[in-house]
């Protein structure tokens, strides 16, 4: 049963899912200011969410953002609302940083969030909080450290030889089929 899942999921479902937006046209620095705003935010969303759990619709949201942020980050709702609170609002300077480790990071936060609307789904809601409680955590230490968890997995996996520095994770997915 196992192999089953594993054979539908990672082979099937995130490695051609990953190689198809890996195809697009992702810019090669992200803005390190907004990164941190929509950390607050998803930090917000998650925490009402725990809170109040007839939220939970919120999650979904992050899930589509996720996925549309994974894409291209122009697209994101999320990202262009914090890029205006960056610019126009806060008058922040530009902070450019290498987008494949954060791209790396918002993967995880897509596979998390849809874990949450997965399990919240299904009723198993230990496991829904628990994927929530990590999402706030990574969040949180993102939006009032500046410390990327996901980052840092990326770093550790690109040391390992399982992520090309070079590359948006597309040797990742070449040595996961």
């Amino acid at each position: 049963m196992e192999q089953i899942i594993k054979i539908i999921f990672v082979d099937i479902v995130i490695i051609d899912y990953v190689k198809y937006l890996h195809m697009s046209n992702y810019p090669e620095y992200l803005d390190g200011n907004v990164t941190r705003i929509i950390s607050f935010i998803v930090f917000g969303i998650v925490g009402l969410s725990i809170s109040y759990p007839s939220l939970n619709i919120a999650i979904a949201f992050l899930f589509v953002d996720f996925a549309i942020r994974y894409y291209n980050p122009q697209y994101s709702p999320l990202a262009r609302f914090a890029k205006r609170i960056s610019n126009d609002i806060l008058k922040l300077k530009p902070n450019p940083q290498y987008s494949p480790p954060k791209r790396f990071a918002i993967l995880i936060g897509f596979i998390v969030s849809g874990g949450i609307v997965t399990f919240n789904l299904v009723h198993a809601l230990f496991i829904s909080f628990g994927l929530k409680l990590l999402l706030l955590i990574a969040s949180g230490l993102q939006a009032f450290v500046g410390y990327c968890v996901g980052c840092q997995v990326y770093h550790i996996l690109s040391r390992a030889g399982i992520v090309n520095r070079s590359s948006n994770i597309s040797s990742f997915t070449n040595k996961l089929s």
